[in-house]
């Protein structure tokens, strides 16, 4: 819409709170195609990815998000996220 990253991160956060996750996965990517190294972008593909079942796609983002802010990996919601798409990936429960 814009062609600022930041702007597209933003409007991608709101569909995805307001429950629209294709849409937000949308934006995410557009965002992501302008500037591919924004852990904050990575991070909320890979939940909205989660959200619609494209597990491959959130394993990708979230471990391209955790490569950038390795910190992430303490942080509880992100492991749990991270562990529901590597099991999703892989058809284990």
């Amino acid at each position: 819409i814009t062609g600022d990253p930041r702007v597209q991160t933003n409007l991608g956060q709101i569909l995805l709170i307001t429950g629209d996750a294709a849409g937000a996965r949308r934006e995410f990517i557009q965002s992501l195609a302008l500037e591919p190294r924004q852990p904050v972008a990575l991070r909320k593909l890979g939940e909205a990815a989660l959200e619609l079942g494209d597990f491959s796609t959130a394993v990708s983002a979230f471990e391209a998000a955790g490569a950038l802010r390795p910190e992430w990996q303490q942080d509880p919601k992100f492991a749990t996220d991270v562990g529901r798409a590597r099991a999703g990936a892989t058809g284990t429960p």
